[in-house]
C-alpha cells in the first residue's frame, strides 16, 4: 500500500462535543541530512503519544483504553494497550484490531504470506480456504470477512467460527468490512473490474453490502470504496473518496481531499487527510461537511488510521 507523508504540529485539535478522535501513524524527526528515525504515534484529541515501535497501522479505543497494532524497528509486528507493547508471533502486516470483553483480535498476513487472527497474541490459523481481513466478535463467536479464489476469480465470504458462508452475486468483489448487529450479519464490499490493457476499471466497478445474505447495491458506477465500513442505529454507511452512502443513497463529500481515511460515528462521517485549496495543501479533518486545518508544519507525519468514539 503506498504511504502518504505529510507535515503537522505535534497536537491535533479534533475534540469534537462528545466525540473522542484517536489518529495513528508515524512520526518522523530530521537525526542528519537526508536520514529520518521513524516512530510510532496516535493523537488522542490534542495529546499525542509516542510508542516503541515505528508505525500505528490500526486502532481502536474502548472504556478509555486504547489499542493498537503496528510496525516495530526490526520489522516484527506487535500490538499496544495504552502503550504496553506485546508481540504478534509471525505476523508480517496487520489488517484491523478488534477487542471484546477484554480480548484483543487482530487480524493480518503471516509470514507464509497467508492470512491468519491473534487473540490477545496468539496466532489462529486463518481459514484454509480463503483470507480473511476483517473481523467481528460477539459473545465468543468469531466471524470473519475476506475472500476465497475459484479458478482464478475472487469471490467475497464471510465465515463464523471458521465456517465458510457464500455470499450471492460476489464475482471480483472484495471485502471491506463485517459487523454483526440483532443476529444480522452486515458485510460491505467493493467490485473489482479488470482490464488487460487498463489494470483495474474504475468506470466499471460496483459497491454493495448484504445483510443476512441479501445483497443491497450501491448504484453508483465508477467509485471506489474506501475503508469505512459501517452500521449505525441501523443504518449502513459506506464511505469513498468522492462520496458516502447511507443505506445506498449517495451524499456528496465535495472535499477535495488526498490519501483520506475514514471513520463513521454515531451517523457522522469523520475523515483525515491533505485538503488541496488553490494550489495549496493543508493537512487536517472533515466532518460532517466542515474542514477544519490541522497546524503544519513541523513534524514528517504518515497518517494510517482513525478511530471515533465517545
Amino acid at each position: 500500500m503506498k504511504k502518504l507523508f505529510v507535515f503537522m504540529f505535534v497536537l491535533i485539535p479534533v475534540f469534537i462535543g462528545a466525540q473522542t478522535v484517536y489518529i495513528g501513524g508515524t512520526y518522523g524527526t530530521s537525526l542528519a541530512p537526508n536520514r529520518r528515525e521513524d516512530k510510532a504515534v496516535y493523537w488522542v484529541n490534542d495529546n499525542f503519544f509516542e510508542l516503541n515501535g515505528v508505525s500505528v497501522d490500526v486502532i481502536t479505543a474502548q472504556n478509555g483504553i486504547v489499542y493498537a497494532a503496528g510496525r516495530q524497528y526490526d520489522n516484527t509486528y506487535c500490538y499496544w494497550i495504552n502503550g504496553v507493547r506485546y508481540p504478534l508471533p509471525n505476523c508480517i502486516e496487520v489488517y484491523q484490531i478488534f477487542v471484546e470483553n477484554g480480548n484483543v483480535y487482530v487480524t493480518g498476513k503471516n509470514d507464509r504470506y497467508g492470512t491468519d487472527y491473534w487473540v490477545n497474541g496468539r496466532r489462529q490459523p486463518g481459514p484454509a480456504d480463503g483470507d480473511i481481513r476483517y473481523i467481528f466478535v460477539q459473545n465468543g463467536i468469531v466471524y470473519t470477512a475476506g475472500n476465497y479464489i475459484t479458478n482464478r476469480i475472487y469471490y467475497a465470504c464471510y465465515w463464523i467460527n471458521g465456517v465458510r458462508h457464500e455470499l450471492p452475486n460476489s464475482i471480483n468483489f472484495i471485502t471491506t468490512g463485517i459487523e454483526v448487529i440483532n443476529g444480522q450479519v452486515f458485510i460491505g464490499a467493493v467490485q473489482f473490474v479488470s482490464s488487460i490493457l487498463r489494470g483495474f476499471d474504475k468506470d466499471s466497478s460496483r459497491a454493495c453490502y448484504w445483510i443476512n445474505g441479501v445483497q443491497h447495491n450501491i448504484p453508483d458506477p465508477g467509485i471506489t470504496i474506501g475503508d469505512a465500513f459501517k452500521v449505525s442505529n441501523g443504518n449502513v454507511f459506506m464511505v469513498g473518496r468522492e462520496a458516502y452512502y447511507i443505506n445506498g443513497l449517495r451524499h456528496e463529500i465535495n472535499v477535495p481531499m488526498s490519501g483520506a481515511k475514514y471513520a463513521v460515528f454515531e451517523d457522522n462521517i469523520f475523515m483525515v487527510g491533505i485538503y488541496f485549496s488553490r494550489g495549496n495543501t493543508t493537512t487536517g479533518y472533515w466532518y460532517n461537511g466542515v474542514f477544519t486545518a490541522i497546524r503544519s508544519p513541523s513534524n514528517y507525519f504518515n497518517i494510517n488510521t482513525i478511530f471515533v468514539t465517545k
